[in-house]
């Protein structure tokens, strides 16, 4: 029942329920039933917000980002009793004392682009990421740092944590991070007969690891980050959208090569984006499964000679 009245395919039903029950309040004259009602999780976020803006330093913080963070500590705590301030102001400072040692410093990219994302490759999980930018448009996410937990991630603690999913993992080109050795952990984790894939949006490499391939470059100068021309909004270097992927995943979540590249084009139509030639005609020959083996074995000359054929 629960569920009934917080699933948002069901929003239309809650808001006409909503509507009725106030009708029927208002109809029989039910004392102070015209005042507004707040719910239990509305008024323990605004004092959230106000008490971290009044004891921490905020100045990086955007209301945004605030609004993100109270939002994840209610959904992974809503199941207690009690929810004190006091748990949020200390579990916030500790995210906020992890800013020195995080190898996160980019920008999310652009919601509109994550979502064309989540929607084409049936993403579920944002990999790989922090309390101050994991997305809410992801069903959850994970961390490598205990104190996201009272955020709502989940530990990554090893290669098979990350197997019979769907995840999305982004690496900024000013991010500290070993691009190299990412991409060989998420190999590993493909030796699964869970369906499992990985979306990966990164700097662009001179070389891939065998298992991935690369579905659209996104050049220097891109808007990334923002809807406006500053440079803050743009990428200062080329990004490689990546993807690897078991035969099980292809089989259970199966890609409209077509109508993704067509999206893509729409969400940026400048000829800052490129489709690799190889990966659209392996995609049009439907032969996906094929080019993902040929990669794992890592031959190129049977990768043309496949091509040709």
């Amino acid at each position: 029942m629960d569920h009934l009245l917080c699933c948002p395919a069901l929003v239309e039903e809650q808001i006409y329920l909503k509507q009725v029950i106030n009708s029927r309040l208002s109809y029989w004259n039910i004392p102070y039933s015209t005042l507004p009602f707040m719910s239990r999780e509305h008024g323990l976020r605004s004092k959230w917000k106000s008490a971290a803006r009044e004891s921490l330093a905020l100045e990086d913080v955007s209301s945004s980002r605030l609004d993100i963070l109270t939002n994840a500590f209610w959904k992974a705590n809503q199941t207690k009793p009690f929810i004190s301030t006091r748990d949020f102001l200390e579990s916030l400072s500790k995210v906020l004392d992890n800013r020195k040692v995080s190898p996160f410093s980019n920008l999310l990219p652009r919601p509109d682009l994550l979502s064309l994302l989540i929607q084409e490759f049936s993403l579920q999980t944002h990999g790989l990421t922090d309390s101050l930018h994991s997305s809410p448009l992801f069903a959850d996410w994970n961390s490598l740092s205990p104190t996201d937990v009272s955020f709502g991630a989940k530990l990554w603690m090893e290669p098979k944590n990350l197997q019979g999913s769907n995840i999305f993992f982004f690496h900024g080109p000013n991010d500290k991070i070993n691009t190299h050795g990412l991409l060989e952990v998420l190999a590993e984790s493909l030796a699964t007969n869970l369906p499992t894939r990985f979306v990966c949006l990164i700097p662009r490499q001179a070389l891939l690891p065998s298992h991935f391939l690369e579905l659209a470059v996104l050049h220097d100068g891109i808007p990334l980050f923002g809807f406006h021309a500053d440079e803050k909004c743009r990428s200062n270097g080329s990004m490689s959208l990546i993807l690897a992927a078991n035969k099980e995943s292809l089989q259970v979540d199966t890609v409209n090569w077509e109508r993704f590249v067509n999206r893509l084009h729409e969400w940026c139509t400048s000829d800052l984006i490129s489709i690799p030639e190889l990966t659209d005609a392996f995609f049009e020959k439907g032969s996906v499964s094929r080019i993902l083996h040929v990669l794992s074995q890592n031959i190129l000359k049977r990768l043309f000679s496949t091509l040709h054929h």
